[in-house]
């Protein structure tokens, strides 16, 4: 295991933490099956607001540095 590894390590912990809460939000949608969502509907909103915030983070990046000279390659000094 290089350096590298131990950064990502955070980001699988999170995704392998937060599966198991999806059976639970089923169970709970079956109990109250009033609510008129499926489950595909709730994934796909999940989706759509993960990406809408990743998108928002990249304008705002790009507007915070978009005068400034960064030069090219710039993640290989980190």
């Amino acid at each position: 295991m290089c350096e590298s590894d131990f950064f990502s390590l955070p980001i699988f912990c999170m995704g392998l933490s937060c599966q198991p809460q999806v059976f639970e939000v089923r169970k709970a949608m079956k109990e109250q099956s009033s609510s008129g969502l499926s489950m595909n509907r709730i994934v796909g909103n999940a989706v759509n607001l993960c990406s809408a915030y990743y998108i928002l983070v990249g304008f705002m990046g790009y507007i915070l540095f978009y005068n400034k000279d960064l030069g090219g390659r710039r993640l290989i000094h980190y």
